[in-house]
């Protein structure tokens, strides 16, 4: 799942991943069923249909991988970091629990330049990264892998990042893409 993806820049991280995956592109079956604007909590109420209908399949060595990349629009809408871990924690298990490799994302900073920002908004994603990293006590992880995309922006006082203050610029998707993509020796098997 893709909390979001980059309308006015027409570049999706997730396109630089399968991009990066090359030869393997003709060995894995990639949906991208992103949720752009919508909050955890509802992207839940979904899932379980999404999830049944993307079921590994025998014979698979790769299985289903889901890359859980939420949480964003929950703190722009005033929820707090706990409250938004929980809704990543339940997509997490809904994906563990039907069989799926999940994959956790950092999230992305927001841009001092964003419109509605406030400072509490960034404590709280720092928060949130940190639950997932389990750099504080992470209660619960039943993630396989971790990609930790908060650390590809680095500029977070421009629009040269985040070119709306909340969105990735192409360089940035591209970034987020190549970091997964590059790294596939890892995560995907080779027949």
């Amino acid at each position: 799942f893709f909390d979001f993806t980059s309308p006015r820049q027409g570049f999706e991280w997730s396109q630089q991943m399968w991009q990066e995956l090359g030869e393997f592109t003709n060995r894995v079956v990639i949906h991208n069923h992103g949720k752009s604007g919508i909050r955890a909590d509802l992207i839940i109420a979904d899932t379980p249909q999404t999830i049944w209908q993307r079921q590994p399949y025998i014979g698979n060595k790769n299985g289903s991988h889901l890359f859980i990349l939420t949480g964003v629009n929950d703190i722009l809408n005033s929820a707090n970091a706990t409250t938004t871990f929980g809704y990543i924690s339940n997509l997490w298990n809904m994906g563990v629990s039907n069989g799926c490799t999940v994959h956790a994302c950092t999230l992305l900073p927001i841009s001092t330049n964003y419109a509605s920002y406030n400072l509490n908004q960034n404590s709280n994603i720092t928060y949130v990264n940190n639950l997932i990293r389990d750099t504080t006590n992470n209660p619960y992880r039943p993630f396989t892998y971790i990609w930790d995309f908060n650390r590809t922006v680095t500029d977070t006082n421009a629009l040269t990042q985040l070119f709306d203050g909340i969105h990735p610029t192409n360089a940035v998707a591209t970034a987020m893409g190549k970091m997964v993509g590059t790294n596939r020796n890892v995560w995907l098997v080779t027949p």
